[in-house]
């Protein structure tokens, strides 16, 4: 029996998306969405996988269930908008790890973001809380560099869970960052 990968996106809808991601073509949330299409066109060729969507601004909410449906993903994606103060991410984690709860597949969040996290639970609180439920977090931080003190909570984060960092800011980053959350999830490259 093939059971494939669930994976969450938790992604930032917080205004700062709407701003223009540097020389990437569009505002930061577009790009966001073109990096969550080619990732789930990928991700949903293994047989059993699903995808669900998880968006946060100074809270979390459900988006789009988890399924195996393309289509559905990509008509959640012309939907998002940049709407909210604030940036919870660990908020955003926490609830995309529980959209995961009874999976009996591979478990991975996704988050993408433009990195500024200013509310909610803290990065690393949430990323014990996705290890303890046995998720592997994941980071895309679009449009260009994290701080200091942001970088360093993602990257442990994703230590910790088994997980990768994406810095998208340039041209053909955000493919790679496309394939290597793709492959990370047993979609195909």
């Amino acid at each position: 029996m093939i059971r494939g990968y669930d994976v969450v996106w938790a992604v930032d809808l917080s205004k700062s998306m709407a701003r223009a991601a540097g020389n990437l073509g569009g505002s930061k949330l577009k790009v966001s969405s073109g990096i969550i299409a080619m990732a789930s066109s990928r991700i949903l060729s293994r047989p059993g996988s699903r995808v669900g969507i998880v968006g946060f601004h100074d809270r979390a909410f459900p988006i789009l269930p988890s399924t195996d449906n393309y289509r559905r993903v990509l008509d959640s994606l012309t939907l998002l908008k940049a709407i909210g103060e604030g940036s919870a991410g660990g908020d955003g984690i926490v609830e995309s790890v529980k959209m995961l709860r009874g999976s009996g597949r591979e478990r991975h969040v996704v988050l993408v973001s433009d990195g500024g996290f200013n509310t909610g639970i803290p990065i690393p609180l949430a990323a014990i809380y996705a290890l303890n439920m046995g998720v592997r977090l994941h980071f895309i931080i679009v449009g260009g560099q994290p701080g200091d003190v942001v970088r360093r909570s993602v990257e442990e984060a994703a230590s910790r869970t088994g997980g990768r960092v994406y810095i998208v800011t340039g041209e053909g980053e955000d493919m790679r960052a496309a394939v290597g959350v793709a492959r990370a999830a047993g979609g195909q490259a």
